[in-house]
């Protein structure tokens, strides 16, 4: 069997108190740090004063740009940009969720490039990402978005209703840290939603076309530790064990797309979510995936239709030794099931998604993510299809 897997670059600490090691990990990458938060919880916490703190006791000076917003702008990017080029940062340190992680991404290679003005040619591949990238130290809040492995970033485009995902060798954190005492201050919902976004990745990476021997285990096991861990840190965010399960599944996920990438769940997510960006991400993930995973289904090869009962197998349903169509279609069910149990389970009109707007939304998510639709194992091949699913999601 042929395959191809590139081997990232990142440096990982997981486990609890491994936050203390901010300092002396990133000394070992720059020596003057700019620290990308969002507007609020790692200040309210008190993370973000003992980041400062860890850096400057390692000799890193910092910079503090808290204006990550949930689905990370261009302004964002372009704030935190000039930031850092005015403070001479050669370190990036992303502190928070995926959208810290996101926007630090995109500020690293928009001052690196010193071509601020340019940013979103960059992230809409206009113009390529190169060493010039400024690197990153991540340390993850959630367990969610895999970014704190991942080359990969996504950014919205107010002006444009567009929020593009893009990725680069480039982007790969240097150095990771994910210490559970963080997650563990995760409000449930953040849970829910950041924890939903691990399946998602997992489940569209192990039905992408370019799913191999490689990634398969990691996506089985990811799935195993969703089904075990998510629903248990969703009611009690201080279980320590249910947050340890979700941060390894996390960083399988990311590891995973890292190597195979997603396929259409994601990319009408992201595009959902650039017409509405009160949206949370994992919360558009779970109301489009049922119907996706039904039309893979219904659509696929044998072969799918196994590996959809796999699926099913790894959330806990019984599957029969035939893994038929049947089978399979036990995996929407058992997605059904969990949206319920976290509170995910609203469709496009309740969280305010116009149905006019489906053409349209169909239309962009085509034009911004053709490759990774392309890689989706059922063919989808025109907006008829794509708004055929929001439809279906109302």
């Amino acid at each position: 069997m042929d395959l191809s897997y590139f081997l990232p670059r990142t440096d990982l600490l997981l486990g609890t108190g491994v936050f203390s090691k901010l300092g002396e990990e990133t000394a070992k990458v720059g020596k003057a740090a700019l620290v990308v938060t969002g507007k609020s919880s790692m200040k309210r916490l008190g993370f973000l004063d003992k980041a400062v703190e860890s850096l400057e006791s390692a000799g890193v000076s910092a910079t503090v740009f808290s204006g990550a917003e949930p689905n990370p702008t261009l302004q964002n990017v372009k704030d935190g940009a000039s930031l850092c080029i005015e403070n001479k940062c050669d370190v990036v340190v992303a502190l928070g969720g995926g959208s810290s992680m996101d926007a630090a991404k995109a500020i690293a290679i928009a001052a690196g490039h010193n071509d601020i003005e340019n940013a979103w040619e960059y992230i809409v591949g206009k113009k390529a990402t190169t060493e010039k990238t400024i690197p990153v130290v991540a340390v993850t809040s959630t367990s969610g978005s895999g970014s704190h492995v991942t080359m990969y970033s996504v950014v919205t485009n107010r002006e444009k209703n567009e929020k593009a995902g893009f990725g680069s060798e480039f982007m790969f954190p240097r150095k990771s840290i994910y210490d559970v005492e963080i997650t563990k201050h995760l409000p449930p919902k953040v849970t829910a939603e950041s924890g939903f976004d691990v399946l998602a990745h997992v489940m569209e990476a192990f039905t992408n076309k370019k799913s191999n021997a490689i990634v398969d285990p990691w996506c089985l096991k990811a799935m195993e530790l969703v089904a075990a861990n998510l629903e248990k840190a969703f009611n009690n965010g201080e279980d320590i064990e249910a947050r340890k399960g979700m941060a390894i599944a996390d960083t399988l996920a990311g590891f995973a797309i890292s190597a195979v990438g997603v396929n259409t769940i994601h990319p009408i997510s992201n595009t959902v979510s650039g017409f509405y960006p009160e949206i949370a991400h994992g919360q558009a993930l779970a109301t489009l995936s049922q119907t996706v995973m039904k039309y893979n289904i219904e659509n696929g090869s044998v072969e799918l239709v196994k590996r959809y009962a796999q699926i099913a197998q790894a959330l806990g349903q019984n599957v029969s030794g035939e893994m038929g169509k049947e089978d399979a279609l036990l995996s929407v069910k058992a997605v059904g099931e969990l949206r319920k149990k976290i509170g995910l389970e609203k469709g496009l009109a309740d969280l305010g998604v116009l149905a006019e707007k489906f053409p349209e939304i169909a239309k962009t998510a085509l034009k911004l993510y053709l490759g990774a639709i392309q890689s989706n194992p059922s063919k989808v091949d025109n907006e008829e299809i794509i708004t055929k699913f929001f439809e279906e999601s109302k």
